[in-house]
């Protein structure tokens, strides 16, 4: 299904005036179309206009006239929505007509579900309104969107003493589940479930200046191709907090720290040598030791300064040069 053309079918059957809001007008033209309610959504994701409470009470009256049973339909109704100027602005209007519900009940689930005083919104809002935040790329919304939905199933409360807190442990692994499993089932590629689900999975990271160089790689490694757009997650989080604004100086901060290990990883060792060990011990009938690890040193500096030189043939010859000059002279 084209949304686009849809949304421009939409557009000419009800003479929409898109510089103004969706007023009651709409009401004296409509033929109940079942796609309606969700084409209205994608639609003012990209407006300024609102609409209007009578529009709003109109499809809360209806809304079992706009059931949508295909569910690639809804699939292709939420890609709309996340790629829009103001996702939320459509998600709101899906909500208030209690199509919200009806079409994407996991995060309708989140509506009035509190958070700690980190937060200024619910999860619900919080979702919507990271999504908002995220830079347009399909990964980055669809994941702004799911980051926190499992803190539905996660929240519980724990005594800390004097009083109770609500806490989410977890929350993280069981919004990779609830991703995943939402995605597929809205007929969303294998590799965007897969990609999405894993992000959600990983955005819980929490860098100290305790952290070592092998704790930096085991989040390299963890992230992998996913690691640049953790941050654009973590920055549309952020964003959509409604309490913190500008990025962490632990955030920048951790991102020198990555790119440090990995040009310090990019680094020759020994082992990158088209030359090894063997081969120069046999050539200057040499045995395992601290002259051997000389000239392998030696040979490693100077293909780091004449990349060129890492040639077997070449290091050879200048292995036996330097042992003349420098060691068995």
């Amino acid at each position: 299904m084209d949304f686009q053309f849809a949304i421009s079918l939409l557009i000419k059957r009800y003479k929409l005036n898109l510089k103004k809001n969706i007023s009651s007008n709409f009401l004296d033209k409509i033929s109940i179309n079942k796609l309606d309610g969700l084409l209205i959504a994608c639609l003012i994701t990209n407006l300024e206009t609102d609409i209007e409470k009578d529009i709003i009470n109109f499809f809360i009256d209806n809304k079992n006239e706009f059931v949508i049973n295909n569910l690639n339909i809804l699939g292709r109704g939420l890609s709309f929505i996340v790629s829009g100027k103001n996702p939320s602005k459509g998600f709101e209007f899906l909500r208030m007509t209690g199509l919200l519900e009806i079409y994407y009940g996991w995060l309708f689930k989140c509506y009035g579900v509190e958070q700690n005083e980190y937060h200024a919104h619910d999860v619900y809002y919080h979702l919507v309104y990271s999504c908002d935040a995220a830079v347009n790329e399909q990964p980055i919304r669809l994941s702004a969107l799911f980051h926190d939905s499992g803190k539905v199933k996660a929240k519980r409360k724990i005594n800390t003493g004097e009083d109770e807190k609500e806490v989410f442990y977890n929350h993280e692994i069981i919004g990779a589940t609830i991703t995943y499993k939402t995605l597929k089932t809205l007929g969303f590629d294998i590799s965007i479930c897969k990609q999405v689900s894993k992000l959600v999975r990983n955005h819980m990271f929490h860098y100290t200046d305790d952290w070592s160089d092998s704790a930096v790689r085991r989040f390299i490694k963890k992230a992998g191709n996913n690691m640049n757009n953790l941050f654009k997650l973590r920055d549309a989080d952020r964003k959509g907090n409604g309490k913190r604004i500008s990025t962490p100086a632990k955030i920048k901060e951790f991102k020198k720290r990555i790119n440090k290990v990995i040009e310090y990883d990019k680094r020759l060792t020994v082992k990158d040598l088209d030359i090894n060990g063997n081969h120069i011990m046999k050539k200057l009938d040499l045995e395992p030791g601290p002259v051997l690890g000389k000239i392998l040193r030696y040979l490693l500096l100077l293909v780091e300064e004449n990349p060129e030189y890492n040639n077997f043939d070449i290091l050879l010859k200048e292995a036996v040069e330097y042992y003349d000059k420098q060691i068995n002279k």
